[in-house]
């Protein structure tokens, strides 16, 4: 009798967040439609509800901060040796827009045939963040292989909402805010 090990790719089961919003420029938010949404104590689901955002139609939505948050990251198995160049900012499981802009390293690195990489979301100009063994990095995307699926992610703002604030999830309110960009 014999047994057959097969590898089997898996991600890492922690979260990544990152403090900033998708796309280029800072996002500008009206309600298009009455709002009244949940506000959360963190940027998840299943944190704290202690009050609402109560918006009407054309009133502006305030916010301090925005955070994307990854809740798993795809697994991306690399089919061969390959030495690439990355911005590195370290084991982390938050990526801050100040240590995004500040603190990351640029280096090469090698990775190793068969070896996990975890794939976290698209950047800018072909640019994506993976994480490999806790450690947050960003290579051109064309540098790994293509995710099957994006992660599950979602967009989080820090919002006020008259006298309330907390975390709000933007994903409930598609179709019910205008979004500009300001650059």
């Amino acid at each position: 009798m014999f047994s057959i090990l097969v590898a089997i790719a898996t991600a890492s089961t922690l979260p990544f967040q990152f403090e900033m919003s998708p796309g280029e420029g800072v996002p500008l938010f009206s309600a298009t439609t009455a709002i009244n949404a949940p506000l959360h104590a963190e940027p998840k689901s299943t944190s704290q509800e202690f009050a609402r955002c109560v918006l009407q139609p054309g009133q502006a939505l305030p916010f301090s901060m925005s955070m994307q948050v990854v809740s798993e990251p795809v697994a991306l198995i690399v089919p061969a040796e390959k030495t690439i160049s990355v911005t590195s900012w370290g084991r982390t499981v938050m990526l801050t827009r100040g240590a995004y802009y500040d603190s990351g390293v640029e280096k090469d690195i090698t990775l190793q045939a068969g070896e996990i990489v975890e794939y976290l979301m698209n950047r800018a100009e072909g640019a994506c963040m993976f994480r490999r063994d806790g450690e947050v990095i960003q290579a051109m995307c064309s540098d790994l292989p293509s995710p099957r699926s994006a992660p599950p992610q979602g967009w989080w703002i820090q919002a006020a909402c008259g006298d309330a604030g907390g975390w709000l999830n933007l994903d409930l309110l598609r179709g019910s805010l205008d979004e500009e960009r300001q650059f």
